[in-house]
This record gives C-alpha cells, sequence and structure tokens, in this order.
C-alpha cells in the first residue's frame, strides 16, 4: 500500500506542476516588453464606429516596483494611492477633466473601424488612461467612461501584454429629457480643520471640452452651485481652478452631480505600491493547487480505507 500511496504522490505532483507552470504567464517574462491596447466598442445596436479614443500614459514602474508619475500629469494635485476600484474611475474621471481643460496632448488618438474597434500597438509598460470622445449613433449618445489600465495587464489567465478593453459607457437615447441641471457640491476631507481651507474656491464647467461658465464656492453658498437648462446629450465636466495648497482634489460624478473634494494631504496614509495599482483581475494558479493536493488527500484517505478494511 505505501508503494501505490507514493505513486499517486508523484503522479500528482506532476499534474500540479504541468497545470500550473505550463499555464501561468509570469510578469518577469513580459519584463520590458511593449504591450498592446484593443478597444472593443459596442452599443444598443451593435458595434460603434466612427468613435475617437485617446490614452495618456500617466506613470511607469522603477526596478524596485514603485509607480512614478509622468512630469506632465505630477503637476496635478492627485492622490494615485488609491486602494478600491472606485477610487481609480473618480481618479480618472478627475485627471480627464483636467486633461480636457489644459488641452494635454494624447500619446495615441484613433477612431473605431465599423467593427467598433481600434488597437494601440507598441505601448512601454505603466499605467494608461484611456477617454474617449461622445458619439452619435443609431438614435443615442454615447459618452465613454474614462479609465485607467495598467499594461501588462494580469487577469485570470495570468499576466498579458495584450489588453481587451471594453470601456463602459453613458447611454442616452434621442427620446430622453433634453434638458438637464448640473450641480456641484463642494466638501472637505481634512478632519473639521477649518484652518486650512481657502474662504472660497472657483469651480469650471466644461462642455464637450470647452470652458461653458464658472462659478465661486463658499459658506455664503453651503459651497454648491447649479447650472440649469444644459444639452443632456454633451459631455459636462468640472474642475476646481486652484486647489488649495496643502490638498489634493478628486471630482466624483453621480449623473449630472459632481462631488468636489478636497483632501488635506498630511490626512493620506503611506501605503505600499501594491495597494496602488489599480488591477483588473486575480492569478488563480493557488487555487489549482490547492484543488490537486486536496484530490491527493481525497485518494490518500480512500486508499487507506480500504487496506483498512481489507485488514
Amino acid at each position: 500500500m505505501i508503494g501505490q500511496f507514493k505513486k499517486i504522490i508523484a503522479i500528482s505532483l506532476i499534474v500540479v506542476f504541468i497545470s500550473v507552470f505550463a499555464s501561468t504567464d509570469f510578469s518577469l517574462a513580459n519584463d520590458g516588453e511593449d504591450c498592446s491596447m484593443t478597444i472593443v466598442y459596442s452599443g444598443e445596436k451593435g458595434p460603434i464606429s466612427g468613435s475617437t479614443f485617446s490614452i495618456w500614459h500617466v506613470g511607469s514602474l522603477d526596478k524596485d516596483g514603485n509607480l512614478n508619475i509622468n512630469g506632465q500629469f505630477s503637476i496635478y494635485p492627485l492622490n494615485f494611492h488609491q486602494t478600491e476600484a472606485g477610487g481609480w474611475r473618480t481618479l480618472a474621471d478627475t485627471l480627464e477633466a483636467y486633461i480636457l481643460r489644459d488641452r494635454v496632448p494624447a500619446l495615441n488618438k484613433k477612431t473605431t473601424d465599423l467593427n467598433g474597434r481600434l488597437s494601440f500597438t507598441e505601448l512601454p509598460q505603466g499605467l494608461y488612461l484611456l477617454a474617449g470622445e461622445r458619439t452619435e449613433a443609431d438614435d443615442f449618445s454615447y459618452t465613454p467612461e474614462p479609465m485607467f489600465i495598467f499594461l501588462p495587464i494580469e487577469n485570470e489567465g495570468g499576466v498579458n501584454n495584450d489588453a481587451i478593453i471594453e470601456p463602459k459607457k453613458d447611454v442616452v437615447a434621442s427620446t430622453h429629457e433634453k434638458k438637464i441641471t448640473v450641480s456641484v457640491i463642494k466638501v472637505w476631507n481634512d478632519g473639521e480643520s477649518t484652518a486650512d481651507r481657502p474662504r472660497a474656491i472657483e469651480i469650471e464647467l466644461f462642455c464637450d471640452g470647452e470652458k461653458y461658465d464658472s462659478a465661486v464656492l463658499d459658506r455664503s453658498c453651503n459651497w454648491r452651485a447649479n447650472w440649469e437648462e444644459l444639452d443632456s446629450s454633451k459631455k459636462w465636466t468640472v474642475t476646481e481652478k486652484k486647489v488649495p495648497s496643502g490638498f489634493t482634489v478628486m471630482v466624483e460624478r453621480e449623473n449630472s452631480l459632481f462631488i468636489v473634494e478636497n483632501t488635506l494631504m498630511k490626512k493620506i496614509p503611506d501605503r505600499p505600491i501594491e495597494s496602488r495599482l489599480p488591477q483588473t483581475g486575480m492569478l488563480l494558479w493557488p487555487v489549482a493547487v490547492l484543488a490537486v493536493l486536496g484530490y491527493v488527500v481525497f485518494l490518500a484517505g480512500v486508499i487507506i480505507k480500504k487496506h483498512s478494511d481489507k485488514s
């Protein structure tokens, strides 16, 4: 029985190593290699052609695995120490608004073909912002949500240099209400330490990337502003014209409501780099290992039980 048990252990361990190491693509194998990003864009009635997307190379990893923000983006008082998907989505909205305001040139810009696809190739590894322009198609208005993508991409199959992206989007039907009210609320994350706050701040409102209006917010208006009778099919974004010294800014959007939050920088905790990077999935090879080892233990128990019964 002992000999038979050893054979089962050996065979099972071989299965573990073959199934894990043959199917898992490790990041070290991709180190330094160029990456690509393919956009697949579809709407209510099929692929959306003629939709323009742009990418910006926001940051790169150094040899120690630290995320370094590229110079043109490091000037913005943004917090890249995000730990949740929601935080990265809000950060993407915020950065896109400033890019549109300051007309920061994109690394590349392309338009979807008849199949609703486009590809960005020969991309160095790092953190990218993907953003798209509003498109009218099939009686609908489509506005892509900006998003961060880290290349190479990590998913259930391992680490892949070639990312397939299906952007989320806001969809407005032609029969939808034509006019909306855009609202802005200013909030402070400073532990109620009002001494560090300015007396007022200025919010800028943009329509499809062009400045539309601005408003000064302070205590007298309860740090709020509204713009009424605006075109619902347009893309509306807001920025804080000048972020107070010592604060970062995040602009969270809920439909036509914008929440502009300033956080006192000394309240931002330091976190390891692995918690800062947006991930699109997770490696599942440990699950496979545990499953196979569990199978080994199960077989061993069956053999031992049979041997005990015969005895």
